[in-house]
């Protein structure tokens, strides 16, 4: 239960001009540290931050070349690895005021990544969150929340809390921690959206993060609903085999079929009805019985 269930989320195995590996060969040497570490999604997020790195001065730029980027070494992500374009978005005052920043976003519902400022929050910032909420519909999901524990004040946290639809990302790692799994655990009974993954951004780190960092939780939720947990965060984490197994029955396309075909019988039944409807009519026009239309 250890392995298979975490999601690679800032891998920085892309070739960028600000970040990442020099060239395609070293971008896959850093790939192949994912299988044996046993990782089944990787959400390639090339940090977005124009202010701060120059080269980048729209989105549309900026997109395009993290998409040939990612072509180029598409071919090195190890097979039965899901892989996601997306973007860390280092927040600024207005970091928000470009239209086409929507194409950072990814998901259903659209979810954007977003690192605020660290150490030190900057209070414009929740004008820029409220916009992205508010007005462009997106889901924040503030990257590596455990960070901001140590160095946000007690307002600032509760008020980034008071987020609707927000999610919080944690480092594995950072369950490590007694303080972060109480922390955790107030916002599951909350309600929160809660989700794990790595942040290993180089090779070599991945088996320091895929240790078995979720004990004290675990021991905190109970197996009962620590497997739910786990279960209502399939979207970035990949369930446990023995949880996998009890869900196999369930498949969705099942249902799918199910109703396409209750709605494709009851259509016949009206195209039959009208038949008969007009074979009534015109058996009644031709002065014969007007059940001979239709046999």
């Amino acid at each position: 239960m250890t392995h298979g269930i975490y999601t690679d989320f800032f891998n920085k195995s892309l070739p960028m001009p600000t970040e990442g590996p020099s060239d395609a060969d070293e971008a896959a040497a850093l790939l192949g540290g994912l299988t044996s570490a046993e990782i089944r999604r990787v959400i390639f997020a090339p940090r977005y931050c124009p202010r701060l790195e120059s080269g980048f001065d729209s989105v549309g730029y900026f997109v395009r070349m993290r998409n040939r980027v990612f072509r180029s070494v598409k071919s090195s992500v190890p097979r039965g690895i899901a892989a996601t374009l997306a973007a860390e978005v280092v927040m600024y005052p207005g970091c928000f005021n470009d239209p086409e920043i929507t194409r950072l976003a990814f998901g259903i519902p659209r979810c954007m990544i977003c690192s605020l400022p660290f150490p030190i929050y900057n209070d414009e910032i929740f004008k820029d969150i409220n916009k992205l909420v508010y007005r462009i519909g997106i889901i924040p999901i503030f990257a590596e929340f455990n960070r901001y524990l140590l160095f946000y004040p007690e307002d600032i946290i509760r008020k980034l809390l008071n987020v609707p639809g927000a999610a919080f990302q944690f480092n594995v790692r950072s369950l490590d921690y007694k303080d972060t799994v109480k922390f955790v655990m107030s916002l599951i009974s909350s309600g929160k959206h809660v989700l794990f993954g790595t942040g290993a951004r180089r090779a070599g780190r991945y088996e320091a993060d895929t240790g078995d960092h979720f004990r004290l939780l675990r021991r905190s939720l109970g197996e009962a609903d620590f497997n739910l947990l786990m279960l209502g965060a399939l979207k970035f984490c990949r369930p446990p085999v023995e949880i996998r197994r009890h869900t196999e029955a369930f498949k969705p396309y099942t249902v799918v079929r199910r109703i396409s075909f209750l709605w494709l019988r009851r259509r016949v039944y009206d195209v039959r009805v009208c038949l008969f409807q007009a074979g009534r009519i015109c058996g009644r026009a031709a002065g014969g019985s007007p059940f001979r239309a239709l046999p």
